[in-house]
């Protein structure tokens, strides 16, 4: 045994916990990369999205005046016939 391993007779409970330690300190990276990359995706698809509403234009908006539609109607016009 070594010197160090001599003087201190709790060594292997000292390289456990550096060990949990570690490992503990690994998942959180990993939780951080996984959040940071999913908030990322988040806000590309938010930021294509509001380009693509932005160039769609006029055709995404509601008159606010009144209107009225104008139909066009080929045919007679029955209760059992499609329209």
């Amino acid at each position: 045994m070594s010197e160090e391993k001599k003087k201190d007779p709790n060594w292997e409970q000292k390289i456990l916990s550096d060990l949990v330690q570690a490992s503990l300190k690994e998942q959180r990276a990993a939780r951080r990369w996984g959040i940071f990359f999913k908030l990322l995706i988040a806000v590309y698809v938010f930021i294509t999205l509001a380009v693509w509403a932005a160039l769609a234009g006029d055709g995404l908006k509601v008159p606010s005046e009144k209107h009225t539609a104008v139909i066009e109607l080929n045919g007679v016009i029955k209760s059992d016939s499609p329209a």
